[in-house]
């Protein structure tokens, strides 16, 4: 079911930031900010992925501004074109303590190696007692490419 919503969650949000719905938080990454020091990049139909022959790494922040539902699934759809390390694709799910502003990772889930250059589905279970009360939550995307002969491109983001 969850590979159904997504996709349309993603091409309906062709300029919109984020949705959701009964606490379900998804967004199509051309809504997130890109940290500055970030290799070269382009946008391209809600996705970010490497300009040309750019290799290093691009770092995205999505903040969740919004209450959820307790979540406990993190979900990326991405390009790997890998082997191992060469290109990854690795979503954060972590917290910023509103009275300390210490920031913990609650959760993580990382891109696999398909060499056929289509964006696949990702996701990864994960536990944290919820407090929209004492933390902000925000949802981190790092993309590492070490060759241009290998992909890296995120589509979508999604935390439900």
């Amino acid at each position: 079911m969850t590979r159904m919503i997504i996709p349309t969650i993603v091409l309906t949000l062709a300029f919109a930031a984020s949705a959701h719905a009964d606490g379900f938080y998804s967004a199509n990454v051309g809504g997130c900010t890109v940290d500055p020091t970030s290799a070269p990049h382009v946008y391209a139909n809600g996705t970010v992925m490497f300009k040309g022959n750019a290799t290093g790494t691009i770092m995205l922040y999505c903040p969740i501004t919004f209450t959820l539902t307790p979540p406990s699934v993190l979900e990326i759809q991405a390009v790997d074109t890998g082997p191992g390390n060469n290109a990854t694709v690795f979503m954060y799910y972590g917290k910023v303590d509103a009275n300390t502003g210490y920031t913990s990772i609650i959760g993580g889930v990382l891109s696999g190696d398909n060499a056929d250059g289509l964006p696949h589905y990702y996701t990864a279970g994960f536990t944290d007692s919820y407090d929209s009360t004492n933390y902000r939550y925000y949802v981190r995307v790092s993309m590492t490419r070490t060759s241009a002969s290998y992909a890296a491109r995120i589509l979508g983001v999604a935390v439900y």
